[in-house]
């Protein structure tokens, strides 16, 4: 009977090894894939396709960016190769903010702090505002004009001049001091006096 026991107990241990066998196979087995679709993955990021795509993306980032800034005459900066397009995006956001008046709303906004889903529904606005901040004259310093550049659907390329005062008021003289003279008004004072 001992001998009937002892066997049992053998073999309830081997069955318990062996479903313990076979669990550390599987886990084995499930780490390799894993290892195996990140160094798939690894390679895709490496890949000509995926660096196509990326450099696409950011292109058409680019592109968003080279709209809202063509009126101040300016261009984003183009994405460098391998610059992860989060990064770039925030960083020509960033550059385009810049233009925004310092009164502005959006110009307190900090694209490099926002998340993926944030920058979605801030970007089109801080586009949208730079472009209208372009063709305002109160960004423009006093004294100063600016040429806001414009092509239009036919690409015929329209050039405007902005700013506080209007071109013509450097053709203008200064302002004179002038007088209604009446018998009784000014008696014993000159009719002209100095502005020194």
């Amino acid at each position: 009977m001992a001998t009937i026991d002892i066997l049992r107990a053998a073999n309830s241990k081997l069955d318990e090894l062996d479903h313990k066998l076979a669990a550390v196979e599987i886990r084995e087995r499930r780490e390799r894939e894993e290892a195996q679709a990140r160094a798939d993955q690894a390679a895709h990021y490496r890949s000509r396709e995926h660096l196509m795509q990326v450099q696409t993306a950011a292109r058409n980032y680019q592109a968003r960016a080279d709209d809202a800034l063509q009126p101040w005459g300016l261009r984003a900066r183009a994405p460098v190769l391998g610059e992860p397009l989060g990064e770039y995006r925030r960083d020509i956001l960033d550059q385009v903010r810049r233009q925004l008046p310092d009164s502005h709303q959006l110009r307190a906004v900090r694209p490099r702090r926002l998340d993926a889903d944030a920058l979605d529904a801030i970007e089109p606005q801080i586009l949208s505002a730079v472009r209208v901040a372009a063709t305002q004259p109160d960004t423009v310093p006093q004294g100063q004009l600016r040429a806001v550049h414009d092509i239009d659907q036919n690409g015929l390329k329209i050039t405007k001049w902005i700013g506080q005062d209007s071109f013509i008021h450097e053709f203008t003289r200064p302002g004179r001091f002038a007088r209604i003279r009446t018998p009784d008004s000014y008696r014993d004072r000159p009719f002209f006096r100095s502005w020194h």
